[in-house]
């Protein structure tokens, strides 16, 4: 594989579409997978918690009684509780018995990867009682985030039992479940992935016999979000060797987890929608991840056990970055830019010739447009503070003359000079 996979397990699926896909047949457990060895711990119960507003995404603002000494009720990233206890403060209501999730969020990936793995657990066990989300503000269960109706609706909890904390109340019996997995956490456990095959055969959304390649992609997002710059040229090339091509946000949550469990290969472009096949547990394929951060292992732990073979591919040389607010380099939303010789080998390895297909001219047009759109959406003023760009020309002068595009300085001046929001560095 010439190193371009860092990890690779199991067999190598088929590359192109094949056969028609069997007919459902119940989940079994008899499959070659990594395993963990660990089952699911029981629900817990603790009496008299204050529960209340948020103080973070990862900090969901419940006073754990004992809260150093708690470790599966808290929120759990890379196996270790990273939230922090709220200041005592006096409550305004009382909750008689209910089931705390997490806080609400309206962002797919951190929804599918931290809220949801409490959810099927409590469900299944404590499904007549309210569930708890804290929020920061108000929250009307007629007009969810589409994000968190999908993932909550996906499985099974109606609006009905939802219940939204923001301001302190003190819950005289609270249950939790353990997230059944977190963030870059250990490996998922074996019972909470016969949760996920259970629910997914429920819902109709199990193929015995996957086939075909499906690659998720970036490029129908809104610029300033980042990716690969000309992944829309690289989508059309693929589409045109006969791989589906699939946008998340352009199709319902049950269609995307129909597509995924039916496809004998995913590839992703590395971003939240790989959290989305964390909502399925099992199936016989192969997924694939290609970088922008030539070093990040999104959701290793998470995937692995899931598929066959799993794969981070390094196609990026580099990522076009801005600076934040704090005149730091933000990375989160940079653009990166393709490593065309592994790019090229990766497919190529996979049975997919994308050289057969591939016109530079145009990858170079497609890619300049990429570059030149996600610099105008980073100076957006409607954008939030944390989301725009706080640099100035100099700093892009300097970031394309690295990447060897000083033919885009010109018309990117032209973008700042333009732009309604003026960063304050330069």
């Amino acid at each position: 594989m010439n190193g371009l996979l860092t990890r690779w397990t199991g067999r190598t699926p088929a590359a192109v579409p094949g056969a028609p896909a069997a007919a459902p047949c119940p989940p079994v457990r008899a499959h070659s997978y990594a395993r963990s060895g660990r089952r699911l711990r029981p629900m817990m119960s603790f009496r008299d918690v204050t529960v209340g507003p948020p103080l973070a995404r990862e900090a969901p603002g419940v006073a754990w009684p004992q809260f150093d000494r708690q470790h599966a009720a808290r929120h759990l990233r890379r196996g270790v509780p990273v939230c922090r206890a709220p200041e005592a403060c006096e409550t305004v209501g009382v909750i008689e018995e209910a089931v705390f999730i997490g806080s609400y969020d309206d962002h797919f990936g951190h929804i599918a990867a931290e809220s949801a793995p409490r959810l099927l657990q409590s469900l299944q066990e404590k499904a007549g009682l309210p569930f708890l989300y804290t929020a920061a503000q108000p929250v009307d269960p007629r007009a969810l985030a589409p994000a968190f109706a999908a993932v909550t609706g996906w499985f099974g909890l109606s609006p009905r039992q939802m219940r939204f904390v923001h301001q302190p109340h003190r819950v005289a019996t609270l249950w939790v479940a353990g997230q059944g997995e977190d963030v870059n956490g250990p490996v998922v456990s074996e019972g909470y992935l016969d949760l996920l095959d259970a629910h997914a055969f429920a819902q109709g959304v199990h193929v015995a016999a996957p086939s075909g390649v499906i690659y998720i992609g970036r490029h129908r997002l809104a610029p300033r979000l980042g990716g690969h710059a000309g992944e829309g040229y690289l989508a059309q090339c693929l589409a045109e060797l006969g791989v589906q091509i699939l946008a998340p946000e352009a199709l319902s949550l049950r269609d995307q987890l129909l597509a995924y469990a039916g496809a004998e290969r995913l590839i992703f472009a590395e971003g939240s929608a790989v959290h989305g096949r964390q909502l399925l547990g099992r199936a016989p394929q192969a997924i694939d991840i290609l970088l922008r951060r030539r070093h990040w292992r999104m959701a290793e732990s998470q995937l692995s056990p899931r598929c066959d073979a799993l794969g981070y591919v390094p196609v990026s040389t580099q990522v076009l970055h801005y600076l934040g607010e704090d005149g730091k380099p933000f990375v989160h939303s940079g653009l990166a830019l393709y490593d065309l010789p592994v790019l090229m080998d990766y497919f190529a390895q996979i049975g997919i010739d994308l050289a057969r297909v591939w016109q530079q001219s145009a990858w170079e047009a497609a890619r300049d447009r990429a570059v030149l759109a996600w610099i105008t959406g980073l100076y957006d003023p409607a954008l939030p503070r944390f989301a725009r760009a706080w640099n100035g020309m100099g700093h892009f002068e300097k970031v394309l003359t690295g990447a060897g595009l000083q033919h885009l300085i010109s018309e990117a001046r032209e973008i700042l000079d333009k732009a309604a929001w003026k960063g304050s560095y330069s």
